[in-house]
């Protein structure tokens, strides 16, 4: 996964400094490439984020705290207007107090040009709809070592190295079932829809109830029975 903040594990002690063991990923304009470089360098649009003696989690936390040595560490151009900005930084502790968990972060609404994160995952925006299928997924990006290129591009283009993950929809067409064959022996069919609000009813001194259409699961209980009713 490439990262999109820089994340300095330990404690920076007073008067010492941290020195960043990975970078920040950031898709900037081929064409503006230049100028976010630069504004990038700048440090004007950076964060900085620290935990201080007490626990307390704060931005930009004091002037005793310093970004040095911004740097970049690499830049690939991965599509015919994207590239990607590999970035780094330190952190000075010019003060007394003691820090954790430090982390630098970009705020996009102080910068003039477009960074944003590289994706880990691709998200389709549309529907897959039943026997269907969806092309041109959105680029995702990832990490690894030199000497691993050829066997992860490989093992991506396969399908090997990836997941699948999502939410199933269901529409209903048929009446609600109980969940269980005691239950289904206790409705009184059919259900009824009137202005939006189907009518459940059941045996077991006549209980009832009412739901709206679209809502996907109800409960309720009738005498020891627990019923489940599905809208549709």
């Amino acid at each position: 996964m490439l990262a999109s903040t820089i994340d300095f594990p330990g404690t920076l002690a007073s008067n010492s400094t941290l020195v960043a063991t990975g970078g920040m990923h950031l898709l900037v304009s081929t064409a503006s490439l230049s100028s976010a470089r630069d504004e990038l360098l700048s440090g004007g649009l950076l964060v900085l984020y620290g935990t201080d003696q007490n626990g307390q989690r704060v931005a930009n936390p004091t002037k005793d705290l310093a970004l040095i040595n911004h740097r970049i560490l690499g830049e690939l151009a991965v599509s015919a207007n994207k590239t990607l900005l590999v970035f780094a930084a330190g952190v000075q502790n010019l003060g007394s107090n003691r820090w954790t968990q430090l982390s630098i972060g970009l705020d996009a609404a102080l910068a003039t040009n477009e960074f944003s994160v590289a994706a880990s995952a691709a998200t389709f925006p549309a529907t897959l709809p039943p026997m269907g299928s969806l092309s041109n997924s959105p680029p995702f990006y990832a990490a690894v070592a030199s000497n691993d290129v050829a066997t992860a591009v490989s093992n991506i283009l396969s399908g090997a190295a990836l997941t699948r993950s999502g939410f199933e929809l269901f529409v209903f067409n048929a009446p609600p079932r109980g969940i269980d064959a005691e239950t289904e022996d206790a409705w009184l069919p059919p259900a009824s829809t009137l202005l939006g609000v189907t009518t459940l009813s059941a045996t077991r001194d006549l209980v009832q109830i009412t739901v709206p259409v679209r809502e996907w699961v109800a409960f309720w209980t009738v005498g020891e029975t627990r019923v489940q009713a599905l809208g549709h």
